[in-house]
Formats: structure tokens, C-alpha cells, sequence
């Protein structure tokens, strides 16, 4: 759609449910689309920190761990705001409705073209992502234990 921009859609992880769909729609773009299949725990900070942009509109998800992920890697992201992720995320990057597909596409723009928001998006998302520790999760965690415990 905006061959001006001159970038690659990688989609990284294995192939679900109705992904034949993606290819026959947009068969004229994928020379510029990208199926890495399955990708090592211990490659993904690799594949997040080279990303301009990492979308993951989830239409229903827990906690939100690869956005978290991708945002420990300065990398700015858009998630579907209809779940936990919008609480998880918040300012720190773009939420959309994970049905609307102008939205997705207008909120990859934004962050592709806009490169001052792009930077300020970055720096947001690791502020944003060091708020979360497993240090913490594991002190919230004995909290939980301990209150339980006293009751």
C-alpha cells in the first residue's frame, strides 16, 4: 500500500489458523512479507531490536509478554486494545482495536513515517518496560503469599 516506505513485513511465529488468507490477499506484496516460522527464545531479542515496529493486536491475551518483550528492546508497539495489554502498555505505545484493520495499518504508518513520535515512542516503551521485573513479580508474589498466610 505504501511502496514509498520501503519495509518489510516480518511475521515471526508458526503458521495459525487461516494464514493461506494473508499470502492470496495480498499476493502482490510478498516479496516484501516475510514468514520466519518459529523463532528461539534466545533469538528474539535479536528479531525485536531490529524491528521498527512490533504489532501484536491480539484479540484476547493474558499478561502481554511479547510486548513487553519488545518494549525491553526499545521498540515501539501497537496492541489490540481490548485486553489486558491496554493496562500493561498504556501510553507507552498504540493501541487499536484488533478487528480494525485501517486502524493497525494507520498506527504502523504513524510509527514507519513520524520519526520525532517514533523516538519519543521508543524511550517510552523501555520506561515502560523496566516498570516490569521479575524481581518485582517475585516480591508482589511473596505479598500475595504472606497476606494470605495472616488471614
Amino acid at each position: 500500500t505504501y511502496p514509498h516506505l520501503k519495509t518489510n513485513l516480518v511475521i515471526a511465529g508458526r503458521k495459525g489458523w487461516k494464514w493461506e488468507n494473508i499470502l492470496t490477499s495480498y499476493n502482490k506484496l510478498k516479496d516484501h512479507i516475510l514468514f520466519t516460522g518459529y523463532i528461539e527464545e534466545e533469538d528474539l531479542p535479536y528479531l525485536y531490536g531490529r524491528a521498527k515496529v512490533f504489532c501484536y493486536p491480539s484479540h484476547y491475551e493474558g499478561f502481554g509478554l511479547p510486548l513487553l518483550e519488545a518494549m525491553g528492546c526499545s521498540t515501539p508497539v501497537i496492541y489490540g486494545a481490548n485486553s489486558a495489554m491496554k493496562e500493561i502498555v498504556g501510553e507507552a505505545g498504540l493501541g487499536v482495536s484488533s478487528l480494525d484493520t485501517n486502524a493497525i495499518m494507520d498506527a504502523m504508518y504513524l510509527l514507519l513515517t513520524d520519526e520525532t513520535y517514533w523516538k519519543e515512542m521508543s524511550l517510552n516503551s523501555r520506561i515502560k518496560a523496566n516498570q516490569y521485573t521479575w524481581l518485582k513479580c517475585a516480591y508482589h508474589t511473596i505479598l500475595c503469599f504472606d497476606n494470605q498466610i495472616e488471614s
